[in-house]
């Protein structure tokens, strides 16, 4: 199995239960306070050949996730030295913000496609906000 399977398994299961997403209860098992703001990475492995359709869709869906309450950053890293392969970085204002974008429906039309454009994904890691 790819070292980047896990996180795949997480995003593409069905998003219609959003406080349940594997995404927000591996959120809420990671951090001690899930009210608390909260920063999140993750690393993709796209297939070759599919990273422009990729890279246009998932920024058409940052600009929207950008725009939700909750939503406090989120951004879309392309490894330079290794290609296919990119890093998410997200900060949300808690994991009632994750959950409500886990349901969205411009979230919900990119990870659909996932299965189609990537070949994996690491485990999701998250962090606790320092300094707030």
């Amino acid at each position: 199995m790819s070292r980047y399977a896990p996180l795949l398994v997480l995003l593409v299961t069905p998003l219609a239960y959003a406080d349940d997403s594997p995404v927000v209860t591996a959120a809420k098992k990671a951090l001690a306070d899930p009210d608390k703001p909260f920063g999140m990475t993750a690393s993709l492995k796209v297939k070759a050949g599919k990273e422009k359709e990729f890279e246009a869709a998932y920024a058409d869906m940052l600009k929207a996730t950008r725009k939700e309450a909750g939503c406090l950053a989120a951004d879309l890293y392309r490894d330079p030295e290794r290609a296919g392969v990119y890093l998410i970085h997200e900060r949300w204002k808690d994991t009632k913000a994750l959950a409500a974008h886990m349901a969205a429906d411009h979230t919900a039309a990119v990870l659909k496609k996932f299965p189609g454009w990537l070949e994996g994904s690491t485990p999701g890691k998250f962090y606790t906000v320092v300094g707030d």
